[in-house]
Parts: C-alpha cells; structure tokens; sequence
C-alpha cells in the first residue's frame, strides 16, 4: 500500500481546510517547526485509517480544533487493486464514502464502506494490526518496540500486530506443520506426566495413578503383616477366594503383563527417535536455506564485479571524449565575455543619456509644481483668516456655556421637585387637621405652637401632631387621625424643598421661573455655536490647526522650489531626446541579453561537463575501491566465479542430505498415528490395571469377612497378602518407568521444540541485521516470546532494552520497526512506514547512519517521516512534503 495524499478539514491544529499530497514510493519527508502540525498529520492517518466514522466522547473532542468544528479527513492510497479514496466526516453528519478513484464511482457508504477499506488495506478485527508496527507516534520510539503494546498507556493490548507478525513470518518458515504436532505431542506428555506427578515438586500427585500404587503397595505391606498374624479363613469361602485368586492371576499374569508393558515401551521409543529425526530434518533444512543464500550471495558479487570491471573501461572513454569539449567552451566563454564588457559600456553611454532628458523633463515638472503651491497658498490665506475669527467666536461661546449651570437638564430636575412639592401640599390640605387661633394680647407671648410664638390669629395646619403650650397652664397636643403617614409626607416635602433650593443656590437663580428664563437663552447660544463649528468644519475640516500647518508647509515647499519665472528648453524637445536615448538602450539591452544567455548556456554546458567529469573520477574511484588493480582483476574474478562454484556445490551437498532426512522422516499423518497408538495402548493398560484392582479389591473384602468370621484362630491368606504386596510393587515400578519414559521423550521434544521456535525469530531478525549494522556495527539483537525486544548482545554479554541509553533505545526502537515493515513488504502486502519526530536524541553519526539506512529501506516499501529538525535531516534525500491549503469541490 502507498498513500498519495492526505486532506484534513477542523481537525486538532488545523481550524481550516488543508492538504498534504503528491506523496512517492520512497522515502517523503515533512520537516517544519514546532506547532506547524505534525502530529495533528499523524494523528490524522491514524484517524483516517484506524478510527470508525461514529466514534463520539472523549476520541471525538480530541480530533476537535480549540474554536470548535466538526473534524474531516480523506485519504488517497494506491493498492495492487487500484486507486481508492477513503473519506471520514466525524461528529454532526457523521459519515464514511469509499470512492474507487480510477472511475470516480462511489463503491460503499457508512458502515460497508468502513468494512470494505480494511479489506483493502489488509486491517483485521483486532486493531491496527500491521499498521500498528510500523506507525510509531511522538516519544513512543522510547519504548521498546514491543507488538501489541498500545501506544497511549504502553500495556499489552491484543491490537493484531503479533498475529499480523506470525503471518508474515509464516511465509517464510515452512516448519509450522512439524512444530505444531511436536506441541502436541509435548502437551500430551506433559497432561500424562501431570497425571503422576506434581509439576516443579516431583512428588506423586495426590489420589493418582502413582499415589494410588504406592498406597496399594503399602496397604499390601500391612495386609501381610496382618494375614501372618491372623487366623485362617473360613472353609465355605475358600473356594470363592480361589476363584478370585485364579481370576486375578489370568489379568495381573506376569508375561502377558511384560509383554504389554514391552509394547508400551516400543511405541514410546519409537516416537522419541521419529520426534528427533524430525528436528534432525528441520535443522537440515534451515541448513539448506543458509546454503541457497550463500550460494546467491557468492553468484551476485562475481557478477557485480564484471558490471564494475566493465563500467571502468566505459569511464576511461567518456573521460577523454569530454577533455576536447572543455576546450571548445573555454574559449567560446572568451570571446563571449569581451563582446558582454563592449555592449555594457554601450548601457552605460545610453543611461546617461536618458538619466539627462529625466532630469529636464524633471525641471519642467518642478516648475509646474511651484507655481500650483503658489496659486494654492493664495487660497488658504484667505481660508485660514475666516476660520480664525470663528474659531474665536466659538471660544467665546464656549466659555459662556461652561460658565452657566442652567441646563435643560437641571430644569427638568428643578420642575420634577417643584411638582412633587405641590402634590405633598395638596394631599396635606386635604387630610391634615387645623386649628384655629384667636389670642388675647397679653396672652400672645404666653402660647407657643411646636416650639415656636402662637399667631394671634389665624389657622395652622396639623400635618401629624401639634404640640401648643400655654405658659402656667399645661401643654395640649393636637393629633391628626393618619398622623404617621401624614408625618411621612411632611418629611417628603422638607426633602424635596432642600434640594430645589440647594440646585437654585447652585445655578445662581432666584426662582424656578429665572432659571428657565436663563435655560432658553443658553439653548440660543448652544445652537450659535453648534453653527459656527459646522461653519468651521467646512472651511476646514481637519481644524483651523491643521489648516494654518498646511499653509506652513506650503510656504516652505514654495521657498525650496525654483523660480517660476525662469526660462527653460522645449518639452517637445526633451522628450523627442528622451525616446531616441530609450530605443537605443532597448536594441543595445537586448544584444546584451543574447550574448549573456549564450554565455550562460555555454558556462552551464562547460559546469556540467566539469560536474560529469568528477562524477566520473569519483564512480572510478569506488570501483577502484571495490576492484583490485587493472591487472590482477582477470584473476580476482576468476577466484570469485571459484568461490561461487564452491557454494553451488556446498548447497547441492546440502540438498541432497536434506532430501536423505525427508525421506527417513516419517510423514505427518503416520506419526500422529503412532501416537493415537501409544494413547490406545496407555489407555488399555489403565483399563487393566482397573481391573486387576477391582478384582483385588473383591479378593479383599472376601478374605476380610474370612479373616472376621473365623474364630478357630487359623493363619491368614499369607500366599494371597503376599502375591498383592508383590503385585504392588510391579505396579509402583511400572509406574515409576512410565515416568522416567515421558521425563526423557519431555526433554527430547523441548529441543526440538526449541529448534522450532528459534526459526520464528530468524525473518525478523535477518531484515534488522543490515540496518542495525549500520548504527551499530558491533551489536547482535536479542528477542524473547512475542517478539519483545529483550536488548543487545555486545561482546558476549547482554545489555537489557531498559538499562541502554535513551538515544540507542530509540534508535533500536526505529530500526526494529523499520524491520517489521521490510518484513511485511516482503510479503506482498507492504505498508508505509510513518515516523512522527523520531531519534531526538542521536548523535550525529549514528543520525547519519540512520539516515542511510532509511534511504535503503524506502527501495522496499514507503516511508513518511514528519520532523521539527530540518538541519539534523537536511542531508536525508527523499521528497519534501508542504502542507497547503485545500478548497474542497463543493
């Protein structure tokens, strides 16, 4: 698979509409600063790839940019079926459109397209599969490049990518068949040995099949003792217990017992020599595979050499064909150059010319131009002395307005609480009380009203109480029927009569009546001076400041110009100069033109021959490097074609003893009936052994009730008790050499077994070699199961994955990764290896190294490397991606 271009709308970094296309088969590389959106790329394949169209919660708001929207992506990729578009609309509107980009028809929508994609790009159920192990995100190189470890909280997680492993593997490993009847065999005997003993303690597993016999053997032991010291059995059942006797001497008899045991035996080491025989056949033919590479590597060298042997002559030739075509140029280049230096002064002469006419025509348009400010000063001077004298009318009036507070405003104030005050005295006089006064005059001193001198006549109102005192009397108080709301209103009325006298005082008024009088006079000069500022506005709208800045300005532009009365030369003239001075430098810059682009094409001609020329020297410098001298290299390749006849030779030897080993080799079918056969026979020898126990056991109960029943004081069934206690002990031994037999077969099938399981690291293993090489000459890789990257083996120790430094983690991590995508491509179905800021943490050198073997990996499959260190990578070839913006068709 090879992914051509990538289109993202609202998603992560990126609000708007965006694109990344034009993507080869090789090594593409993003490099760009922080926070130019890198990882949001990332992210966006594995969306695009990984993630289902109707995801919601938590992985929808990640996909989400900061101001919101609804995240979109779309991916083109090219397959061996064709070309194909996979489009996701996330969020509102969900939707998924798989587009066949060959005919443009829209194949599946929704769920179906969702099925039929990960069909085409080979994804299983399980997760990312594949793509997992060779997608690898920011700071993930870190870790060890374990298969099925999720990247987001680095616990193993079933995500396909072993199985996706064991697939590609299976291609190449041709002995699952063979292993997979060992493990069977091995679980067998494992269940079987289980059966007898406990597992890691070697001790009889209780209520077994051992357990059992060692039992029965001591139970025999007692049951002899006991017989010798007890009586004899009773008569009437002697004849019974002969009968068990005899039964039980036909089903335990000594020979058929050898006999069946032999049998048993046989089969088992019939298996065990088929089993080794087999890993005997599988270490031939991984043997035979060595060989064939050998073989094909020896071949390959001996003909690389005859490639180089004969580009060396071939470069001797075009050497000397291009030494007299680098005479022919140098002096081409010559005399190019001097007739360049002849029109170049030609320019020179025409320049001059021209830049004379401009200068007069320039004095023309000078003096234009001073006559125009002139003419432009006359009027502004009459403008300026307008606008002064009603800039100071508006001064005056301004002043006069700031000074007078009888606002509009203050008015309206002024009758709301003249209203208020009106309407409190006339809900008083309505419902207050009043008290009618008619004093003597020697009494008037003697009465006081509320504090105060009495009126000697007249009424006085009671707005709540009133309190009268008659001096030598006594006090009265009058109070009125709503005397608190009434006290309430008073209080109103004291207010509101404050504040209009405290704004009267303020505005510097009489009356109510004199501050509207001096309210509509200040409206008349407010609307004066809203005039005259509109007057001013127009004369000069910028302000009278502006305007008297201006005719500043123009003033001293007038001082620097010319004199307007001088005389000059025709402008007709000039310009008839001007346009013979241009056409003339016009035909002279195109000479010039065509003598340079022939002089560039002949110094490129000249710099590519030289560029040639050393290529050549340094293509014979590396064959020279890789090729002895020009006259042993007949012999060299006569010792390379030797040595490659002698691996042909070495491999057919190889053939031919695997062949011997596959025809000794019992077929598969036959071996698993070999041990259906062992089964069977294990199964009777359970069987029997039942029996005997059974009949055993009837034999005992009938010689205990002999042995309780006789009271005559007879000697027990000795011969009986001791023909069980030897009985037993056959059963305890047979049993003990079954198990030395499955302990023994155990250890032969775990090495076989062994054998097996290392070919399943070797495809791994053999593609990461090369690149590991490369950055790490001295190193040899170490996996366990799974293929988890336990560390290296340097110098015959092993260092673990955890204990190395960050940068060889990381660039172990790369290289693995790099492995299992050579591997997949291998297989047939490759998959682009994604590297999201990788190896932040190499040195240069091995950053070189590194580079190198990315430029090797991307002839087998495609490589997307996204990087915020474009100097560390400058010097990696491959094509450079942009990220640009993207219209989308509707």
């Amino acid at each position: 698979m090879k992914i051509r271009a990538l289109r993202l709308k609202s998603f992560r970094k990126f609000s708007g509409t965006f694109e990344i296309s034009g993507l080869t088969d090789g090594l593409n590389v993003l490099a760009g600063d922080n926070e130019t959106g890198k990882s949001t790329v990332f992210r966006a394949l594995e969306a695009a790839f990984l993630t289902p169209h109707r995801v919601s919660g938590a992985a929808l708001e990640a996909m989400r940019p900061y101001g919101g929207g609804d995240p979109y992506v779309d991916v083109d990729f090219d397959i061996a079926e064709g070309s194909w578009r996979m489009a996701k609309q996330f969020g509102r509107g969900k939707a998924a459109v798989l587009t066949d980009l060959k005919s443009g028809r829209e194949v599946a929508r929704a769920a179906e397209a969702e099925e039929q994609f990960s069909k085409l790009v080979r994804l299983s159920g399980e997760g990312a599969g594949r793509l997992g192990l060779v997608w690898v995100s920011q700071q993930r190189a870190l870790r060890p490049p374990d298969p099925d470890i999720d990247p987001k909280d680095g616990k193993l997680k079933a995500r396909g990518e072993t199985n996706a492993l064991v697939e590609a593997v299976g291609n190449e490993v041709e002995t699952v068949a063979g292993g997979e009847a060992t493990a069977a065999i091995l679980q067998r005997v494992e269940e079987a040995l289980a059966q007898l003993i406990t597992p890691g303690r070697e001790v009889p597993v209780k209520n077994g099949p051992l357990d059992a016999a060692l039992k029965a053997r001591d139970t025999a032991a007692l049951e002899l003792e006991t017989a010798n010291r007890a009586a004899a059995a009773a008569e009437h059942r002697l004849s019974d217990i002969g009968k068990l006797t005899t039964k039980l001497a036909v089903l335990d008899a000594p020979a058929e017992r050898a006999e069946f045991e032999s049998r048993v035996v046989a089969l088992e080491a019939r298996i065990t020599r088929e089993a080794t025989t087999r890993a005997d056949r599988d270490i031939a033919l991984q043997a035979h595979k060595v060989m064939g590479l050998e073989a094909e590597a020896a071949r390959k060298k001996h003909d690389d050499h005859e490639k180089l042997n004969a580009e060396s002559s071939r470069l001797g030739k075009d050497q000397d064909a291009a030494q007299n075509k680098r005479q022919e140029l140098a002096a081409q280049i010559a005399d190019l150059r001097a007739a360049n230096s002849k029109l170049e002064a030609g320019l020179a002469q025409c320049d001059a010319a021209i830049d004379k006419a401009r200068g007069e025509l320039s004095g023309h348009d000078q003096l234009a131009s001073a006559k125009s400010t002139e003419a432009r000063i006359k009027d502004l001077r009459a403008v300026d002395d307008a606008a002064h004298r009603i800039e100071t009318d508006i001064q005056n009036l301004h002043a006069t307005l700031a000074s007078d507070l009888a606002t509009p405003e203050q008015v309206r104030e002024l009758e709301k609480l003249s209203n208020e005050i009106a309407l409190i005295d006339a809900e008083l006089n309505a419902a207050a009380a009043h008290v009618e006064f008619a004093l003597d005059p020697q009494g008037v001193a003697k009465v006081r009203v509320d504090g105060q001198p009495a009126p000697a006549s007249g009424r006085v109102a009671v707005p709540g109480h009133l309190d009268i005192t008659i001096e030598g009397i006594g006090a009265i108080r009058v109070q009125a029927a709503d005397a608190a709301r009434l006290h309430e209103r008073a209080r109103r009325r004291s207010a509101a009569q404050a504040s209009l006298s405290e704004r009267l005082v303020a505005m510097a008024a009489a009356s109510l009546d004199d501050a509207k009088s001096r309210a509509g006079a200040r409206e008349v000069r407010n609307n004066e001076l809203v005039e005259k500022r509109a007057r001013l506005s127009g004369l000069a709208p910028q302000g009278h400041a502006a305007l008297s800045n201006e005719l500043q300005q123009l003033l001293g532009i007038l001082a620097s110009q010319p004199d307007v009365s001088q005389e000059l030369k025709p402008r007709a003239e000039i310009s008839q100069a001007l346009d013979a001075a241009v056409l003339k430098r016009k035909e002279t810059e195109r000479q010039r033109l065509e003598s340079v682009q022939h002089l560039n094409l002949c110094e490129r001609n000249l710099a590519a021959l030289e560029a040639s020329s050393l290529a050549r020297q340094a293509r014979a410098a590396d064959i020279a490097a890789v090729l002895p001298a020009d006259q042993d290299r007949a012999a060299h390749l006569a010792n390379l074609a030797g040595h490659a006849s002698e691996k042909t030779l070495a491999l057919e030897t190889a053939r031919q003893s695997l062949e011997a080993l596959l025809a000794a080799t019992l077929p598969d079918e036959k071996f698993r009936t070999l041990s259906s056969e062992l089964a069977a026979a294990e199964q009777d020898a359970k069987q029997r052994a039942a029996d005997v126990q059974r009949v055993h056991l009837e034999l005992v109960g009938l010689k205990g009730e002999q042995s309780g029943s006789d009271a005559d004081g007879k000697s027990g069934d000795v011969a009986g008790a001791n023909d069980e206690l030897e009985r037993t002990k056959s059963e305890v031994a047979r049993l003990e050499a079954e198990v030395a037999a499955l302990r023994l077969l155990s250890r032969t099938l775990n090495g076989a077994e062994e054998k097996t399981r290392a070919q399943y690291f070797e495809p791994v293993t053999r593609r990461l070699v090369p690149y590991l090489a490369r950055v790490i000459p001295e190193a040899q890789p170490s996996f366990s199961e799974g293929f988890t990257l336990q560390g290296l083996i340097r110098a015959g120790q092993r260092e673990e994955f955890q204990a190395l430094s960050d940068g060889t983690r990381e660039q172990l991590s790369v290289l693995v990764r790099m492995a299992f995508a050579r591997l997949i491509a291998d297989s047939g179905e490759a998959a682009p290896l994604v590297l999201d800021d990788p190896l932040v943490y190499s040195d240069d050198t091995r950053l070189n190294s590194l580079c190198r073997a990315l430029e090797d990996a991307s002839a087998a499959h495609q490589i997307i490397l996204l990087t915020c260190r474009a100097t560390a990578f400058k010097d990696l070839a491959g094509h450079r991606l942009a990220i640009t913006s993207w219209k989308p068709a509707n």
